[in-house]
Parts: C-alpha cells; structure tokens; sequence
C-alpha cells in the first residue's frame, strides 16, 4: 500500500488594515459584519511563540473564494499561492524572501612590511522574508494535524557595529492545529507597519530657504499597516486514483492558459 501524500494548497497574503479592519482580519469578520466568518480554532492547543498570533477556520473550504472576500473589504497583495506535495510525517519548506549577506567574522593577520595587517572577512548569507514550514500529520479519524513553524523577517534601515552590518527583525511562531480534510485554515496575528517620508511642492519655488517650504510645498509622510495573513488547506491522497485527479486537475488549468500565449515570431 502506497504511503500517504498530503497535497498543502497555500496563499500567503499581505492585508491592509484599513479603518474597518484596524483590529485585525479576524476580529472584523468572526463579529458577524461580513457574509463570510473566521471561526476562533479550539480543536487543538498551539504552542505561541509570538503574542498576538492566532489561527482561525474559514467558513468556506476554497481559498479563492476566501480571498474574494477579503478583497470585498480592504487589499489584498498574494505573494506567494504555491501548492507542495508532500509525504505524510514529512516536512514541506517554503521561503519568499531573498538572502542577505553578512559580515561573521573579520580577522587581521600580520603582513610582515612594516608591521602591517591585512584583514579578511568572512560573509554569511542569511534567509529573509516569510519562512514557512509544514509537517501534515493524519490520524486515523482523517483529521490532519499540522506542525506549523513560521518565520517572518526584515532588514531594517539601521546598522550595527563596525561592519555596518544590517539588522533584521524576525518574529517566528510555531503551532500544532487540527484541520478536516480540504478545510481552510487562516493564520494570522502578525503585523507590520511601513512608514514612508516625502515632500513635494512647486518646483524651485518650495526649495526656496525657510518660506518656500511653507508656501509653496509640504511634507507627505504616510503610515500603513496591514497583517500578514496566511490561508492553508491540506488534501490528503489516499489512492493513486487521487494522485491522478490531482494531476488532471493542474494539467486542466495549464491547458487553459495555453490560448493566451503568443505563437510564432512577435512582428
């Protein structure tokens, strides 16, 4: 008998918060001001890393559909949507990020002219943006358990030490959650805040010393927050016969892309 596979379909999605969402995604649709609902997880016990982070069931199994409604309220920027294969107890890594270098360690070494010193450095790479792995566990009840293991990073604008070295802010939460079969499952309670400065004003008349700036230009500084939201949801394939419904499926949506494509050489 075949072991068993668990196909994750994933999205993960940036939120707006705008004035209707400034507590969080949840909190605005588990209150009932939305045909669709986020229903509070009580089925398992996670293990919370990080304050504030939660996890809530959607009320309609499509992730899709979920993100139509969420996009019926504020934004919504998709930066990832993959889909793993994975095998049952076994883990399935996924990063959106890039690698950013820094300075491990600097060592100076005599040159023996003049009693001189050469440096080297020594540059590691380290893993940014959103790390997530997962670990499918299913029961014989046919309810799956996922190990979730979150990472969130950035660089940020300040430097450290003498080697001016970036620092990155990183926030990881790891939880265990129970899921049925083909339910979505939202996680979410992280958030960021992005601040932007700029200023404008007529040319040349608003860079005039002290009263151009008053007169004639001002300063445009914005803040967004938004919450880092993302939707999971676990298909176990029992059968080889689902292995291949999987796949016909996907070949499906190739298929339909096909008529857009450009065939032949562009003029």
């Amino acid at each position: 008998m075949p072991p068993l596979q668990v196909m994750i379909e994933a999205a993960i999605t940036e939120v707006g918060l705008n004035d209707g969402l400034r507590y969080g995604v949840q909190w605005n649709f588990a209150t009932g001001q939305s045909n669709f609902a986020l229903t509070e997880g009580n089925t398992a016990n996670p293990t919370r890393v990080f304050p504030g982070f939660s996890y809530f069931y959607s009320n309609n199994n499509d992730i899709r559909a979920t993100l139509n409604a969420l996009e019926e309220r504020t934004t919504v920027k998709v930066v990832s949507a993959p889909k793993l294969m994975v095998l049952n107890n076994q883990t399935a890594a996924l990063q959106v990020g890039d690698q950013v270098p820094i300075l491990s360690q600097q060592v100076s070494t005599p040159t023996g002219i003049g009693g001189g010193l050469a440096t080297s450095n020594a540059v590691e790479y380290r893993d940014t943006g959103v790390i997530l792995k997962i670990t499918p566990r299913v029961n014989v009840s046919g309810a799956v358990l996922l190990d979730v293991s979150q990472e969130v990073s950035d660089v940020q604008p300040t430097r450290t030490g003498v080697s001016n070295s970036p620092t990155i802010s990183t926030r990881r939460v790891a939880t265990t959650v129970s899921v049925q079969d083909g339910q979505v499952i939202a996680l979410g309670g992280l958030f960021r805040d992005n601040k932007s400065f700029g200023k404008n004003g007529l040319p040349i008349l608003s860079r005039i010393p002290i009263l151009g700036g008053l007169l004639f230009g001002n300063n445009n500084n914005t803040q967004k927050r938004t919450e880092l939201i993302i939707l999971i949801k676990p298909h176990v394939l029992r059968t080889p016969d689902d292995l291949t419904a999987i796949t016909e499926e996907l070949r499906a949506k190739i298929q339909s892309v096909e008529p857009f494509k450009t065939k032949g050489k562009i003029p």
